[in-house]
């Protein structure tokens, strides 16, 4: 099943989406908290995480509103991503599909890698995180017709 989680910037949704996967097994993925202020990107299986927000000495920055993020933590995200779906877990957690994601970059393409695999063998439970604002233009996107709001049941 796919489930989705959404809501206006800064309610919670990673911060809960944080206490639900400390309470399971078998999920990956990526989260995506602010740590100290900064919005960083996390891997769930390894628990690294890496400073997304751009610095001065940033070779790759990405522009999104009045963010401006660093390429290559996006880039080890998606590899984060991809060797997720090589360990089978039961829930596989995205946090966050936005602008970047619509556009074709950020976390793109392993969110349609994702999708893909899920809908090819469906082994897992997927759980989407998309900011209220974008999600009618996600779903459409993504081409989602079944899914569940909130979290999978206990």
């Amino acid at each position: 099943m796919i489930y989705l989680l959404t809501g206006p910037i800064g309610t919670g949704k990673t911060t809960q989406l944080t206490k639900w996967v400390a309470q399971q097994q078998q999920v990956a993925g990526i989260l995506s908290p602010v740590i100290e202020g900064k919005r960083h990107l996390q891997d769930i299986t390894s628990g690294a995480s890496q400073l997304l927000e751009a610095t001065a000495t940033t070779q790759q920055p990405v522009q999104v509103g009045r963010y401006t993020f660093d390429e290559t933590v996006f880039t080890w995200a998606r590899a984060c991503l991809q060797e997720a779906l090589k360990k089978s877990p039961r829930y596989l957690i995205i946090d966050e599909i936005g602008k970047l994601e619509l556009r074709q970059e950020g976390l793109e393409p392993a969110v349609t890698e994702v999708l893909q695999a899920y809908q090819q063998q469906a082994s897992f439970d997927l759980i989407l995180v998309i900011r209220d604002t974008l999600l009618e233009k996600s779903i459409a996107h993504y081409t989602l017709t079944a899914f569940r709001w909130g979290f999978p049941p206990a």
